[in-house]
Order: structure tokens, then sequence, then C-alpha cells
């Protein structure tokens, strides 16, 4: 039974997947848009703009402020540099001296320590949401659309984190390549994130506002730059290490597989 749901929600989301890939492979992402210090960019713009539309709505640093705070660093900030780790090669050319074994290792590394950066401050997030209705005598029951999906979003977020464990220890532990749709439902709960983040904004100054509208087209800059960075296939330079000179020589033959089929999957949705 649990195989057989394992096996329709990993052809569901490579479905999704095919559909994503033929979505921004039909249009021209603009140039600007492009190059991989954008998503930084884009990242820090978004929480830097919820933080003054906050700062100005509310007009003073309350509890309530530093849950839009810690929520858009974990979404928008660390959730995003985590999402496109594996492809985005600007902090990996950065940081890379300084860091030990291979390409893939490193990415793997990266991605890691953003999605545990982002599950840290979205349980901050969480935490000060709490104190502040219970400081003004509100029920901590989700009730509102954003509540809802929030919520949702938490449960699915903590599941990808264990799912994410799981896979680590099944591929450094025992060498066997498990939970291969993480990633995909990665993406998936990053768009869902997004539209929870932009129903909060709604309720606090008003869905059709400047505020609103400048948040609107921030966020969709940068979900457009993490998603045609996922829909290409990982750069060449992000590849299966040989194993030599480090201590993951276990892990090389199942490296290249994984790095290869990612390519002919990238090759494949390409030419559908």
């Amino acid at each position: 039974m649990a195989a057989a749901v394992s096996e329709n929600l990993r052809a569901a989301l490579d479905e999704t997947t095919v559909r994503r890939t033929r979505l921004f492979s039909s249009f021209t992402t603009p140039k600007w848009l492009k190059p991989k210090y954008m998503t930084h960019v884009l990242a820090a713009a978004n929480v830097i703009t919820i933080v003054v539309i906050v700062a100005i709505h509310e007009r003073t640093f309350s509890v309530f402020s530093f849950h839009p705070l810690f929520m858009s660093l974990g979404f928008l900030m660390c959730m995003s540099l985590g999402v496109i780790a594996y492809r985005n090669k600007f902090l990996l050319d950065l940081l890379s001296p300084i860091m030990m074994h291979g390409p893939t290792t490193k990415s793997r590394t990266m991605h890691i320590t953003f999605q545990s950066f982002a599950g840290g401050f979205i349980l901050l997030g969480l935490l000060f949401i709490v104190a502040s209705k219970l400081k003004h005598g509100s029920t901590v029951v989700p009730h509102s659309i954003h509540a809802v999906l929030g919520s949702a979003v938490l449960v699915a977020t903590a599941v990808q984190v264990t799912v994410g464990k799981l896979k680590y220890d099944s591929l450094t532990r025992r060498q066997e390549r498990k939970q291969l749709w993480h990633g995909k439902m990665g993406l998936l709960l990053y768009d869902v994130a997004a539209v929870t983040i932009l129903t909060g904004l709604w309720a606090l100054v008003g869905v059709v506002t400047l505020s609103s509208l400048v948040m609107m087209l921030m966020l969709v800059l940068l979900w457009v730059n993490i998603n045609y960075q996922m829909s290409e296939p990982r750069p060449p330079d992000v590849a299966p290490y040989s194993g030599l000179n480090t201590d993951d020589t276990a892990l090389a033959a199942e490296e290249s597989k994984a790095e290869e089929d990612g390519r002919e999957l990238g090759e494949d949705t390409r030419r559908l």
C-alpha cells in the first residue's frame, strides 16, 4: 500500500515537473533576470520589501513584526537559495576555495545549510505569531486563509525536512537512492509558500494597494528566476566528482548516475 502511494506520488510530481519545464521553455526569460546572482539580489530585496511594508503599516516594532521578518528570511531568502543550490553556482564559485570535497558534495552542503537555516527562521516566525496572538488574547487555531495555508505549509515543511534527512542517510550510509521525489516536492512547496506569503500580505495591507502590488511584482520576479533555473539541467561543472582526494569515493558511482538521470530528464522534457 505504502509503495503504491509513493509510486503514485512520484508519478504525479514527475508530471508536474514536466509541465513546469514546458511552461518555462515556452517563453523567453528576460536576459536581466537570468544572471545567477539575481536570485540573491531578488531574495534580499523581497525580505527588505516585506520588512518595510510591515514597518510602515504597523508604525511600531511589535512582537508581531518578528513574524513576517523571520518567515521571509526562512522562505524567501534561505529556502530560495536552498532550492537552487544544485543549479546556481554563484555561491559555489565564491565559497568553493574554503570548502572540502567535490562540487556535488559542496552543493549538497549548501543545500542542507540553507534549508536548515530556513527551518530555524520558520520556527522562530511561528513562535512569534503564536506569542503575538496570546498577547492579544486571540485564538491560535487557524481560521483565516493565510493561517490555514500557513499551517499546511509548516506541516509540509516538517515532512520535507524529515524526508530530506532520510534521503541523505540512505545515500551516505547505504549508497541507496531513495525518496527521489524530495526535490520535486520541495519546489511545489515553495510555490505554495509564495502564495501563502501573498495572502498574509493581503490580509495586512489589502489586495489592491501599492504595497501589495509592489510585493507581488517582487515575488513573481523571484519565483520566475528560480523556476527558470530549475527548468534547466544542472550545469556541467556542478557535476559528479571522481571521488579522488575525498572521503566520498563510495558515493561517486551513485552521484554519477543521479547527475546523468537529471541531465536526461532535462533534455527529454525540453524535446517534448
